[in-house]
């Protein structure tokens, strides 16, 4: 048999064991491993940068098909040294070419790794530099192990930690909405820094350990994935609010974070100290959040249910002002009335009951309280003094998108749009999870600006996630309209109408002692140009704005069946303060027909809001009194 044959016998595998290759293999990728171990401990500590360890793994990864080359190609010897092998001992030169096959694919390989890893990282650390030197946090929920007092308890402390922390002017803190968007998708600390654009992550579990509870947690960074600190933290179920406070404080001492004396104040302070009526508002504040009449009316149980427990409970004053507001935002603003009407009030006892609520909040109810009161103050038409507390609630909490979108709202309405396009962008770069609200006022600065091409792009995604809202698909069709694409926004307004013919046919199932004076009568019939009154615009130059491209859009004015009484009615009379007074005591209906913002200022109790411009009709006064009963207007003179 020749030498050849006999080489074309001998397996492939056989011919590596020959030349020691799986041997020098074995040696190369123990060393490595060593090397890379050293590498991981002191690379950190010695401030080499993270590429250096991508350019060494790089390195090892090459030398591996490296070394298998030069073992299979030479004999290393004692006594020779390095020689080339012979012919002889040798396959095919095809052996050969395979490897070098095999070396370039893994060369390629590996160099796109890095590559990709670099490009990755770097997009991290660019998202991270989000708030300049100041350190970036994610606050995840914590995991529950066995049961606890409360579903809601862990979701609550979660929220409570990321209150608390969002108080730190050097700290930049992911708002709720967008870290529980992502809770669930099971990603690791490097994809949840890179999702959500921070440096460092803050989770842990929670468990019931008899009568004491438990909470591990760890300070995570993501760009290396290292465990910053993890500490056990036990107290009685009883003190579980100083275990939050606790583990805030470990977060502020391990980012050495400079605080205030104001913000550490702040950090320490309790709202409640009974946990029973903090379990109650958690469960109040999670509905709020859910943002429908059937989940305020829920809300504000569990709000007075945690005032029946702790009656200096701030926050939960606070909670049911915030609640009372939003109802009357949205049925006034866009004349929805089943918000009012599902929590079984009259507009008077909202208004009194935001005002109340606000009162016994007092000055320790934190920012809650001051965003409510800018809201409060916008739609009461005091646009300075908005703009203040939503400020206000921005320096108690700079890391809270709320007092931004408070603060753009009022910049908005107020004629100054660019301010509230600033503000609004901060708070989709602090909560981008929220996004559906926030994009409706970030179309309608664009709107403001008259960037409709902008404005309709957050506007459609705006309606897209919340099909229901009417303020979006006003606005949106005014664009529409503006922009020429009349076809859209007949479609808009063909969505407007079928949403008000629908609550219409609801209002009718109701019997007449559910129907809410002050609300419904003012609420039948489809949206009109006349109810763009209803905004609350500082400038009339905005509210003609919004007017001209709704007109645009094809909207129509006042139909035949809804024009306003004549201010002179025959049979009518004035009578003095004494004499309505008298009136009032027998029981006569009083009609408010002065402009909302005189009617904010003071108004006579139980009586029934028809502004005469846009409000008072034929249709609404039947619906407040019969042709035979006495009905007293009050009005301004001959204004």
């Amino acid at each position: 048999m020749s030498s050849e044959e006999h080489i074309q016998e001998v397996s492939f595998l056989d011919h590596l064991n020959q030349r020691g290759v799986s041997t020098s293999l074995g040696a190369y990728a123990v060393g490595c491993f060593v090397i890379l171990q050293i590498a991981d401990a002191t690379f950190e500590p010695l401030g080499i940068p993270d590429w250096v360890v991508g350019c060494v793994i790089t390195a090892a990864i090459l030398g591996f098909p490296m070394v298998a080359y030069v073992a299979w190609t030479y004999d290393l010897s004692l006594s020779e040294g390095v020689r080339r092998a012979k012919p002889a001992n040798r396959p095919r030169r095809t052996a050969e070419s395979m490897l070098v096959l095999v070396y370039l694919c893994v060369a390629s390989v590996s160099i796109y790794y890095v590559w990709s890893n670099s490009d990755q990282e770097a997009g991290h650390r660019e998202r991270v530099a989000i708030a300049g030197d100041f350190p970036t946090l994610a606050v995840m929920p914590f995991r529950t192990i066995g049961e606890l007092p409360n579903d809601f308890f862990v979701d609550g402390m979660t929220d409570d930690l990321i209150t608390d922390l969002s108080q730190l002017s050097q700290l930049f803190v992911v708002a709720r909405n967008s870290v529980f968007s992502v809770a669930q998708e099971g990603l690791s600390p490097q994809e949840l820094g890179q999702r959500l654009g921070v440096r460092f992550i803050l989770e842990g579990s929670v468990r019931l350990m008899g009568d004491n509870l438990r909470i591990n947690a760890q300070l995570i960074d993501s760009l290396s994935g290292e465990s910053m600190w993890a500490r056990r933290y036990e107290e009685p179920s009883e003190r579980s609010l100083y275990l939050q406070d606790t583990v805030t404080t470990a977060v502020v001492n391990a980012l050495a974070l400079e605080i205030t004396p104001r913000e550490e104040d702040a950090l320490h302070y309790l709202p409640t100290q009974n946990v029973q009526a903090h379990s109650e508002f958690q469960r109040g504040w999670a509905l709020y959040r859910a943002n429908t009449p059937e989940a305020y009316r829920q809300a504000l149980v569990h709000f007075d249910r945690a005032i029946e427990l702790d009656r200096d409970y701030a926050e939960a004053y606070a909670g049911k002002a915030a609640v009372l507001q939003s109802t009357l935002v949205r049925d006034f603003t866009v004349r929805i009335g089943e918000w009012t009407r599902t929590l079984a009030l009259k507009p008077d006892d909202v208004m009194r009951g935001v005002l109340d609520n606000l009162n016994k909040a007092g000055e320790r109810s934190s920012t809650l309280s001051k965003q409510v009161e800018s809201r409060l103050s916008l739609w009461r038409g005091n646009y300075s003094e908005a703009i203040e507390q939503a400020s206000d609630a921005i320096s108690s909490a700079p890391n809270d998108p709320l007092g931004y979108a408070a603060r753009s709202a009022a910049y908005s309405l107020a004629g100054q749009p660019e301010q509230g396009l600033a503000d609004i962008d901060q708070a989709i770069k602090l909560d981008p999870g929220a996004i559906g609200e926030y994009l409706f006022w970030q179309g309608f600065a664009h709107f403001g600006l008259k960037q409709y091409e902008r404005a309709a792009e957050q506007l459609t995604l705006a309606q897209q996630l919340n099909p229901s809202d009417d303020r979006i698909l006003i606005v949106l069709a005014s664009v529409e309209g503006y922009l020429g694409n009349f076809d859209n926004a007949q479609t808009i307004l063909a969505r407007l109408d079928a949403l008000q013919d629908a609550r219409s046919r609801e209002r009718a199932t109701q019997a007449p002692g559910d129907i809410i004076v002050g609300v419904d009568v003012q609420l039948e019939g489809r949206y009109t140009l006349t109810e763009v009154d209803l905004w609350p615009f500082k400038q009339t130059r905005d509210r003609e704005h919004l007017r001209e491209g709704l007109t645009l859009a094809g909207l129509q004015d006042m139909g035949p069946e809804d024009n306003a009484i004549p201010v002179s009615i025959e049979g009518a009379q004035t009578v003095s303060v004494d004499e309505a007074f008298s009136l009032y005591e027998k029981g006569v209906t009083f009609v408010d027909v002065r402009g909302l913002s005189d009617r904010n200022i003071g108004y006579i109790p139980n009586s029934l809001f028809l502004n005469l411009q846009t409000m008072l009709s034929k249709r609404a006064l039947a619906n407040a009194a019969t042709p035979d009963q006495k009905v007293l207007f009050h009005c301004e003179g001959m204004r």
